[in-house]
C-alpha cells in the first residue's frame, strides 16, 4: 500500500509538476504575446474564424438542393461554433488587465475555459468534417453530373466527330474523284497541249510555206500579170475583125442533110475516105473537094460547129488537150481575108489566146517591150507560127483552112506552108477547096472526100422539105439531086425557083416540071435566068445591090434602108419597120442570089450575104451581057 500510495504520490507530484510546467509556458506565452493571449488560442481564434468566413461563402453559394440544404445547414452549425469559440476566446483575452494579478486571472480563466473550449474546437472539427463530408458529396455529385454532361458531351461531340469524319471521308472521296478527274483533265490537257502544239508547229510550218508560197505566187502573179499585159497587147497586135466573118456569114446546113459526114458505116471508095476513122486515128491531112458552090464551106462549118467532131478527135488526143482552129479565106472580102498573113495572123493569135504556152515563147523570141507591137511582116509571122507549134508539142491542134481555093496568091507557097504545118508533132489539118491544079496535084494523095459525089441524098432531102406537099416534091426533088450534079447552090436556087412558081405565081404540078426543065445546068447561066426574070421596076434597084457587092463594099440592111427613104428617120420604130421592109425587098427582088444575114454578136440585122460564084460572075460578066440580059445600066455608082 505504502508503495502504491507512494507511487501516486510520485505520480501526481509529476502530474502537478507537469500542469504546473505548462502553466507556466501558458504564463509566459500570455505574458510575452501583446494581447495577452496564448499561440493555440490564436491560432484556435484564426481557425475559427477562417472556418466561419468560409462557412458563410459555403451557406451564400449553394443550391436549393438537397445537398445544398445540407451543406446550409452544416455550415450554419459550423458558423455557430466558431461564433462561440471567439466569443467565448475573447472572453479569455479580455480578462484582466496588464498587472500580474490580471495575468494570472486570464491564466485561471484559460484553465478553466481550456476544455470548453476543446470541446467546442473538437465539435468545431466534427461540423468541419460533416461540412467536408458534405462538400466532398455534393462535388461527387456534380462530378457524377458533369461527367455524365461530359459524356453526353462526348457522346454528340463524338457523333459530331463521327459526322465529321464521314464528311471528311466523303469529302475526300469527292477530293480523290475530284483529283482523279483533275488528273484525267490534266493528262488529257497535257495531251492536248502536245496536239494543239504540234499541229500549231504543223500549222506554222504550213503556214510558213503558205506564205513562201504566196511571195512565189505573187511574184508569179506580177510576171503573169505582166505576161497577161504583153499577151493582150499581143493578141491586139495580131487581131482583125474580119478573122472569122466568112466562117460566121456560113449559114448551118439544112435539117441532118450533112450527117452522113460523121456516118462510120460508110466504106472507103474512091470519092470517099471515111472521116470519122481520120480525125480518130488517120493521117495528118484531110482534103474536102468539090465544084464550085457544091457546099464545101457549110460542110467546113458542119464539122467545126458539130460536137461530134470533138469526140472523135479526143479519141486520137488520148483525152489530152484538144483545140480546134479554123480559117475560112473569102476572096471578095478584105485584103487579110484572102492572103497568107491574114491567115498566119489569125492562127497565131487563136493559138496564143487558147494555149497558155504559145506567148510567152514569142514574146520572149521578140524581145517585145511593153506598149510596143511589131508591125507583122508575112515572114514574121511564119517564124510567130512555128515557135507556136513547137510551144505546143504537148497539145493536139485541129485545123479546119477552108477556101483554099479563094487564097489571092500563089498556090504554091499556101500549100508549102500547110504541108509543113503539118508535119509537125500532134497537128492535124482538114482542107477544102476547088479542084485547082496547083492544089489537086499537091492533095490528091491525102485522105479526101468529093462533095459532089455525096451530096445526092442531101439535095434530094432538102428540095423534099422544101417543096410544098401536094406539089409532087418527091419526084421534083429527085430530078432536082440528079440535076444539081452535087452542086447545092443551083439546087438551092432551083428550089427556091420552085416554090415561087408555086406560091406566088400558083403553078400547077405540071407547069413545075415545066419551070425546072427549063432551067439551065451550068451556075452563070442560072444566076443570067434569074436576073432576066426579075421585074423591070425591081432591076434598077437589084443592080445597085449587086454592084455595091462587086466593089466589095458591105453595106447593113440599115444603110440600105436608109438610101431609100426620101426622109430622114427620126425614130427607132421607123427604122426598124423600113429594115424589115428592106430584107423583104432583097429576098424577092433577087430571087435568092442575094441574103440578108445577122452578125452573131448583134441581134440586129447589119450585113449582107451573097454567095462568093456570083460576084465571081459578076466581074466576068460585060456590061453588054448585061444589057443582053435587059440589065439596065444606071447613071448612079
Amino acid at each position: 500500500m505504502e508503495a502504491l500510495a507512494a507511487l501516486g504520490v510520485a505520480a501526481a507530484s509529476v502530474q502537478f509538476l507537469d500542469f504546473a510546467l505548462q502553466a507556466l509556458s501558458l504564463c509566459r506565452q500570455i505574458r510575452e504575446d501583446a494581447q495577452g493571449t496564448t499561440a493555440t488560442n490564436k491560432e484556435l481564434q484564426i481557425y475559427s474564424r477562417s472556418i466561419k468566413d468560409l462557412s458563410k461563402e459555403l451557406k451564400s453559394g449553394q443550391a436549393d438542393s438537397a445537398s445544398g440544404r445540407r451543406i446550409k445547414t452544416v455550415a450554419q452549425a459550423c458558423i455557430a461554433k466558431t461564433e462561440e469559440i471567439l466569443l467565448l476566446l475573447e472572453n479569455v483575452r479580455k480578462a484582466g488587465g496588464d498587472s500580474r494579478t490580471a495575468a494570472a486571472k486570464k491564466l485561471f480563466r484559460l484553465l478553466k475555459e481550456r476544455r470548453t473550449i476543446e470541446k467546442l474546437q473538437n465539435e468545431l472539427k466534427e461540423k468541419q468534417t460533416l461540412l467536408d463530408s458534405a462538400l466532398i458529396h455534393d462535388i461527387q455529385r456534380r462530378v457524377d453530373l458533369s461527367t455524365l454532361k461530359q459524356d453526353e458531351n462526348f457522346t454528340s461531340f463524338k457523333q459530331s466527330v463521327q459526322d465529321l469524319v464521314n464528311k471528311l471521308q466523303d469529302q475526300d472521296a469527292v477530293a480523290q474523284q475530284n483529283n482523279a478527274e483533275t488528273q484525267d483533265k490534266l493528262t488529257n490537257l497535257a495531251r492536248d497541249n502536245r496536239e494543239l502544239r504540234a499541229t500549231t508547229v504543223a500549222a506554222h510550218s504550213k503556214t510558213v510555206q503558205r506564205l513562201d508560197q504566196i511571195h512565189v505566187d505573187m511574184g508569179q502573179g506580177f510576171d503573169n500579170l505582166k505576161i497577161s499585159d504583153a499577151k493582150e497587147q499581143l493578141l491586139r497586135s495580131l487581131f482583125y475583125p474580119e478573122h472569122a466573118a466568112r466562117r460566121e456569114m456560113v449559114r448551118p446546113p439544112w435539117s441532118g442533110t450533112f450527117d452522113w459526114v460523121f456516118d462510120e458505116s460508110l466504106k472507103s471508095t474512091a470519092y470517099w475516105s471515111s472521116f470519122p476513122t481520120w480525125l480518130k486515128s488517120g493521117s495528118s491531112l484531110y482534103w474536102i473537094t468539090g465544084k464550085p458552090a457544091s457546099g464545101k464551106s457549110t460542110l467546113m462549118a458542119h464539122i467545126f460547129h458539130d460536137p461530134r467532131t470533138v469526140n472523135y478527135l479526143q479519141e486520137w488526143s488520148g483525152k489530152g488537150r484538144l483545140h480546134i482552129l479554123s480559117f475560112f479565106f473569102w476572096r471578095p472580102g478584105c485584103a487579110l481575108q484572102k492572103c497568107i498573113s491574114g491567115l498566119l495572123r489569125s492562127l497565131v493569135m487563136q493559138l496564143a489566146d487558147e494555149v497558155p504556152e504559145v506567148a510567152p515563147a514569142i514574146l520572149a523570141r521578140f524581145h517585145l517591150q511593153p506598149g510596143r507591137m511589131p508591125t507583122w511582116t508575112e515572114h514574121g509571122l511564119i517564124e510567130a507560127l512555128r515557135l507556136a507549134l513547137n510551144a505546143t508539142k504537148d497539145v493536139h491542134l485541129y485545123f479546119l483552112l477552108d477556101g483554099l481555093d479563094e487564097f489571092d496568091g500563089p498556090y504554091r507557097d499556101l500549100v508549102d506552108l500547110i504541108l509543113e504545118m503539118k508535119d509537125s508533132k500532134n497537128v492535124k489539118f482538114c482542107v477544102s477547096s476547088r479542084r485547082e491544079a496547083g492544089l489537086a496535084n499537091r492533095f490528091c494523095r491525102y485522105a479526101h472526100l468529093s462533095m459532089e459525089d455525096l451530096n445526092f441524098n442531101a439535095i434530094r432531102t432538102y428540095a423534099q422539105d422544101k417543096l410544098p406537099l401536094g406539089f409532087d416534091g418527091k419526084a421534083l426533088s429527085e430530078r432536082i439531086a440528079h440535076r444539081s450534079q452535087g452542086v447545092f447552090l443551083w439546087a438551092v436556087l432551083t428550089t427556091q425557083s420552085l416554090l415561087f412558081g408555086a406560091l406566088d405565081r400558083n403553078e400547077n404540078v405540071r407547069k413545075l416540071h415545066c419551070r425546072l426543065n427549063s432551067t439551065p445546068d451550068g451556075m452563070a447561066q442560072l444566076y443570067s435566068q434569074i436576073l432576066a426574070n426579075v421585074d423591070k421596076v425591081d432591076k434598077e434597084q437589084l443592080y445597085i445591090w449587086i454592084r455595091l457587092l462587086s466593089l466589095k463594099v458591105r453595106p447593113t440592111v440599115a444603110e440600105l434602108a436608109i438610101m431609100q427613104m426620101p426622109n430622114c428617120v427620126i425614130t427607132y420604130d421607123a427604122l426598124s419597120a423600113a429594115c424589115e421592109q428592106t430584107r423583104k425587098d432583097v429576098n424577092y427582088f433577087s430571087k435568092g442570089l442575094l441574103c440578108v444575114y445577122a452578125q452573131a454578136e448583134s441581134e440586129e440585122t447589119d450585113g449582107m450575104w451573097h454567095a462568093p460564084e456570083m460576084t465571081r460572075v459578076f466581074n466576068v460578066m460585060s456590061s453588054e451581057n448585061l444589057k443582053a440580059q435587059h440589065l439596065e445600066r444606071p447613071t448612079g455608082p
